[in-house]
């Protein structure tokens, strides 16, 4: 998730620490993965110990090892327009062209471009230049709903109804509805089908 990165130093750091190796990819974020990586980093380090006399500290030789240990990877970048003001677009296309062009990896981009992008924007005037395929996804309300709702009983039936008319696909704000009137109905006793009618 690009959410609040502000600058390049700060992404390459967030793709590197979300490093996976294929075989332990159900074990995500584990000790395992965190142990395998701090392997990988010290035996750099051993290798290359004779490196540090000449640099002032180690954070740029970690540095130099973080991005090379990037390669041959599938990387997902979400949240692009929830991004920090201090991390410009032309940087994050160029991170993106560089690990596809000199790293072997595939990159894919998630982001609301509608709400957020101008045609005027360094998104627009590189893309072609970054990407090799884009794609749309617009799943219909209903779609989205079907997603949290199972559609059982007359006023699941009538939510999703609800939900269609009003053309609302946040499928947060959808699972907010229904925990919120899962709720209302759990804890009070509603007999009389006009009160239930209104909750709906």
């Amino acid at each position: 998730s690009l959410f609040g990165l502000n600058g390049l130093k700060d992404l390459k750091q967030a793709v590197y620490e979300g490093l996976v190796v294929k075989e332990n990819a159900n074990e995500s974020g584990s000790a395992k993965t965190w142990e395998e990586r701090f392997q990988k980093t010290s035996g750099f380090l051993r290798r290359n110990i004779k490196l540090l006399s000449g640099l002032r500290g180690v954070g740029p030789l970690i540095d130099s090892y973080q991005s090379s240990a990037i390669e041959d990877t599938l990387i997902c970048f979400d949240d692009f327009e929830r991004k920090g003001k201090g991390l410009s677009d032309a940087e994050v296309l160029g991170l993106i062209s560089f690990f596809v062009e000199k790293r072997r990896c595939k990159v894919v981009l998630v982001l609301n471009e509608k709400e957020h992008y101008p045609s005027s924007s360094e998104l627009s005037d590189y893309r072609e230049k970054v990407f090799s395929y884009e794609l749309e996804f617009r799943p219909s309300s209903r779609a989205c709903a079907a997603l949290v709702f199972k559609g059982d009983g007359e006023s699941e039936k009538d939510l999703i109804e609800k939900i269609v008319k009003l053309d609302i696909r946040n499928v947060r704000l959808i699972d907010k509805i229904s925990y919120f009137f899962n709720l209302v109905v759990d804890r009070v006793s509603i007999t009389n089908p006009y009160i239930l009618a209104d909750i709906r």
